[in-house]
Formats: C-alpha cells, sequence, structure tokens
C-alpha cells in the first residue's frame, strides 16, 4: 500500500503551491501509473466503477456523495469529501483557514477522505497521531462520476462502506471542502479560498450508516447557496469552480 508522506507529496508536477514553498513534490514517480488508471477509466464513462473482486450485488452498505458547484468543476483545483469515523458526533471535519496550515486543507477529526484533482480520484486514510500529515492510499472510490461531463459542475463518489471505513463503523462526520490551492507555508500570509458546508464552513454532518436513507442540502438547518465564500482578492481565481451549491448524500444499506 503506497503511503504519503506529508499529503502533499504525493502529486504530480504542475501542482500549485505557496511561493517559496518548503516541501518538496517527492514521491512523484508513483502518481503518474495511478494518474493514467484514472483517467483511462473515466475516458471509457461517465460513471466509473473500480475493477474489485467485490461486485455490486456483494457491497454491503454504500455510501455516496454528490455535490455540484456554482460554475463549472476546475481539475486543476481541489475538491475534497473528509470523513470522521472515529464515532465521536462531537467533532468532525473544519477546513484549514489560517496559519499554521497544517496539511493545507483540513484539521480537527478527521480518519479518511476522497479528493478529486488534476481530473485524477483517490481514497485516502490518515494514519493515526501524525497530525493529519500523513495518509494511506485506499485506491480509488468503489464508483465515480467524470466531473467534465455535462454539465460539468458535479462530483460523485460512492465508497464500499465496510471496506474503506470498517465493518464496525455505524456513524460519521463529514464535510465538503473545496479549494483552489494548498498552502502550507507557515509565512503565507494571502487570503485562503475555500468553501465547506454551512456559513462558515464548520458544519460538518453527522450521519447514521446502519439504515438505507438520503440527506439533501434542502434538509439542512444550514444548505449551502452561492456566494458564501469568504471574501478575497485573489487574481485569477474562479470562485465559481469552488461555490458549493447542493449536495446530496445517500446510504445504501443491503439486507
Amino acid at each position: 500500500m503506497p503511503r504519503v508522506i506529508g499529503k502533499l507529496l504525493r502529486w504530480v508536477a504542475g501542482r500549485p503551491t505557496t511561493p517559496q514553498s518548503p516541501h518538496p513534490p517527492a514521491l512523484r514517480a508513483a502518481r503518474p501509473a495511478l494518474l493514467l488508471f484514472g483517467l483511462a477509466l473515466l475516458a471509457a464513462q461517465g460513471c466509473a466503477r473500480v475493477p474489485d473482486e467485490v461486485t455490486g450485488d456483494q457491497v454491503r452498505r454504500r455510501l455516496t456523495v454528490s455535490f455540484s458547484v456554482a460554475g463549472q468543476v476546475n481539475p486543476q483545483y481541489f475538491y475534497f469529501i473528509a470523513i470522521d469515523a472515529d464515532g465521536n458526533p462531537s467533532s468532525g471535519p473544519v477546513p484549514v483557514v489560517t496559519a499554521p496550515f497544517g496539511n493545507g486543507w483540513v484539521t480537527g477529526s478527521v480518519t479518511h477522505y476522497v479528493e478529486f484533482h488534476l481530473g485524477v480520484f483517490g481514497v485516502f486514510r490518515f494514519v493515526p497521531d501524525t497530525n493529519l500529515l500523513v495518509a494511506d492510499s485506499l485506491g480509488s472510490p468503489f464508483e465515480f462520476n467524470q466531473p467534465q461531463q455535462p454539465p460539468g459542475n458535479r462530483i460523485s463518489a460512492t465508497l464500499d462502506v465496510d471496506r474503506t471505513l470498517g465493518t464496525d463503523v455505524n456513524l460519521i462526520n463529514l464535510n465538503i471542502i473545496t479549494t483552489d490551492r494548498i498552502d502550507i507555508d507557515p509565512t503565507f500570509t494571502g487570503t485562503k479560498i475555500f468553501d465547506a458546508l454551512g456559513a462558515s464552513g464548520n458544519q460538518f454532518l453527522t450521519l447514521p450508516l446502519n439504515v438505507t436513507q438520503t440527506f439533501t442540502n434542502a434538509q439542512s438547518p444550514d444548505p449551502e447557496t452561492a456566494g458564501d465564500l469568504p471574501p478575497a482578492s485573489s487574481q485569477g481565481v474562479d470562485f465559481s469552480a469552488l461555490d458549493i451549491t447542493d449536495w446530496t448524500i445517500q446510504v445504501q444499506v443491503r439486507q
């Protein structure tokens, strides 16, 4: 199982970084194979399923997270589904807003995440006691869409809950986080551009995984709306590609 040190080290060349970032883009050699595999799947069909010894009929529990942005998904940007599977409903994933930036995108209580970046989906598990700086790759989601296909504003990923999170996990906290870049330089003084659930971005969802049900943005007491990104003066950033406007989460349990 490939291990990613500092999360940021698994990107291919061309990733956006904060100027004078002290972290070199090492371990890139392992990425191209995953990139080519992911792109081949996406080119073949709009909704891809990763080949696996477990077929769809054998999956006991599925978690499908779909969300839309105001504009078009930009593969150069970063789109995350952050999950906390420790069973504690009082703490969960929240976006990194100010220094120290840590891993550059998430803080709080997080155990797993799905990332879409450079046209590739990946699933990762944070290694405990590493301050969210080390993550193991778990491959790709069980199913995922092709965000670049029309209408071009939606990201969707399905996880096999038992294989990804564990058979004993029945409650999770979840947040959706978008950002145009990963800022890790502690001397960076610019504005962090991001969006996440709720007006503040800190309204992670607490979801049971033992009953089939669907959760929607319309049901939320703090629903996502267009135009709620923090104000910033960054030039060249397409805010509409980051602005979350809607989401749906479906839990399916096979009896």
